[in-house]
C-alpha cells in the first residue's frame, strides 16, 4: 500500500472521530461530557481518544475546552465543553499522611474492631472435646 494513501485514510478516520467527539459533547449539553464517559461511549482506547482530544485543543483551532475537573475512582477526569475558553486549572492532587494521634485513633479502632469480632466467634465457640483432653494432647473425639 501506498504511505500516501495510508496517510489519507489515517487521516479521514481521523476526522470522523473528531466529528463524533463533537457530536457526543454538544449532545451532553451544559452539563459537559466527562473524558471517561467519552472514551466509553465512543468505544475509543484511551490514548486514542487522548491524541483526538488533544488535536481539538490545539490553540490555532480549538474547539474544546475543560471546563472542569471531576473525580473519578481516585482520579481527575476532566468534562469536556465545546467552546474556545481557557482551560479550568487541574486539581492539586492531595496526599494522604496521617499524624500520630489519627494513627493512633485508627489503630484504637481497629483493636476495637478485633475485639468485636473475637467475641462474636467466642459467643458461638463450642469445644470439639474436653478440655482437659486438649491439654494433655488427646486427639478430638
Amino acid at each position: 500500500m501506498d504511505k500516501g494513501i495510508r496517510k489519507r485514510a489515517v487521516g479521514a478516520e481521523a476526522a470522523r472521530l473528531k466529528r463524533c467527539i463533537i457530536r457526543a459533547i454538544r449532545a451532553a449539553g451544559e452539563a459537559g461530557m466527562p473524558q471517561m464517559e467519552l472514551v466509553r461511549k465512543l468505544d475509543l482506547g484511551e490514548k486514542a481518544a487522548n491524541r483526538l482530544i488533544k488535536m481539538l485543543m490545539e490553540p490555532d483551532c480549538k474547539r474544546v475546552y475543560i471546563a472542569r475537573w471531576r473525580l473519578v475512582a481516585c482520579r481527575y477526569s476532566p468534562v469536556l465543553m465545546l467552546g474556545d475558553l481557557p482551560d479550568a486549572p487541574r486539581p492539586e492532587r492531595k496526599t494522604r499522611t496521617m499524624d500520630s494521634d489519627a494513627l493512633e485513633n485508627a489503630e484504637a479502632m481497629a483493636k476495637k474492631d478485633i475485639d468485636k469480632a473475637h467475641k462474636e466467634w467466642l459467643r458461638t465457640w463450642v469445644p470439639h472435646c474436653d478440655p482437659a483432653a486438649a491439654w494433655i494432647g488427646r486427639a478430638a473425639a
